[in-house]
């Protein structure tokens, strides 16, 4: 691809989540001089490697030992070699320590993202990535919170960081949820096993995550239970996967509330559950800078939130949703109920799609790390030293 720019992304894996599905949309919006491939250290049983083979993106498992196995880094400097690769975008501590040394014995320019606060990350992980760190041509994080977090957790932090938010195709995931229905966004709406709706003044709750203790969500069944009072026909959705699923249903059922909490398990198509949602709700103790916030606002939902760290960059409380503290459960229950005016919901809702619109659709994501991509080249070509940013 003469005059281009080889990309390769160094993941953990190719499961179904939201930096695989970011990098997804990115590839349909990258410009034709732009090309990317994908390198993973870890095989999942639930793997997005069609996806991304049937958008002409090459896959490689660098490392078929597992995602710690040492022998990633020559894997990986093979790769590069063989496909003369300009650029290395790792997105994960464990993969940014092997994309940098992949990247110093081959002389290629490295940009690292990080994507959360690395609260669930190794120590050793963590001080190798922070160790490593100077190699990278950029340092990149998904909120101002995750670059704070990452540059201050140890003394003698650098600057040199970059924040580029996560983004969605925001008009296309409004459309695809709008013809899930075939109505407009605020009317009386389907619940995805078909029935209907019986009151608008009875809101229907969604959260897609997975059931971890991070997640809270028992903190969120508490919340909802105390709506339940107020409001017998509300209902929530717990969309997502892991060990804490039948703990989940359990918790619902003592607080008496079984009848509206729906935990569904895995699910491979959200669009219905955001179809049949008024609102989106999330008890997270912490995160980096969720997609499911920007799908919401894409829905045209209003998001209540928990004050974890990336919050505030997405939600404008009082303006798009409302932000509460964690583990606040009647705080995060009053904030729900005050969904329960379907003319409220629908004004937060259209200032969220207007929200996402202007600064979380991929295509400006896209377009920050091509000038990213373009500067690291650039300087490499000259020889010049890492800009500080």
């Amino acid at each position: 691809m003469s005059g281009g720019i080889r990309v390769c992304h160094v993941l953990n894996a190719l499961g179904d989540g939201g930096v695989q599905n970011l990098l997804l949309n990115m590839v349909e919006r990258s410009e034709s001089n732009v090309e990317h491939s994908i390198s993973y250290l870890n095989e999942l049983e639930t793997s997005l490697e069609p996806a991304f083979r049937a958008k002409g993106v090459e896959v490689t498992d660098a490392s078929p030992g597992g995602q710690f196995d040492p022998r990633a880094v020559g894997a990986l400097a093979r790769h590069v070699r063989k496909r003369d690769v300009d650029v290395l975008h790792a997105h994960l501590p464990w993969q940014q320590v092997v994309a940098r040394l992949a990247g110093l014995v081959t002389d290629t320019a490295v940009v690292s993202t990080h994507h959360n606060l690395g609260d669930n990350s190794h120590p050793a992980v963590l001080a190798a990535e922070r160790a490593t760190r100077l190699l990278d041509a950029a340092t990149a994080a998904v909120s101002e919170t995750v670059a704070e977090r990452h540059a201050g957790r140890w003394v003698g932090a650098d600057d040199r960081w970059r924040v580029v938010h996560n983004g969605i195709d925001v008009p296309g995931f409004r459309e695809e949820v709008r013809s899930r229905d075939g109505i407009e966004a605020g009317q009386k709406r389907a619940t995805p096993d078909g029935g209907a709706e019986s009151d608008s003044s009875a809101p229907t709750f969604l959260h897609v995550g997975r059931y971890i203790p991070g997640k809270s969500q028992r903190d969120l069944l508490h919340a909802m239970a105390s709506v339940v009072e107020e409001a017998p026909g509300a209902h929530l959705y717990l969309v997502g996967w892991g060990d804490l699923e039948a703990d989940l249903r359990a918790a619902a059922d003592r607080l008496g509330i079984a009848d509206n909490v729906s935990v569904t398990g895995y699910q491979s198509d959200v669009e219905d559950y955001y179809a049949a949602a008024d609102a989106f709700v999330s008890s997270s103790l912490s995160e980096g800078f969720p997609i499911t916030y920007i799908e919401a606002m894409a829905a045209e939902l209003p998001v209540v939130s928990t004050a974890f760290g990336g919050a505030a960059d997405i939600v404008a409380d009082g303006e798009t949703g409302f932000v509460v503290p964690t583990r606040d459960r009647a705080a995060l229950a009053d904030a729900m109920a005050r969904l329960t005016d379907p003319e409220e919901r629908a004004e937060l809702g259209r200032a969220g799609y207007e929200r996402a619109e202007e600064l979380f659709d991929v295509a400006r994501t896209e377009a920050e790390y091509r000038e990213i991509y373009r500067e690291c080249l650039d300087e490499s070509a000259t020889g010049a030293p890492p800009t500080p940013r």
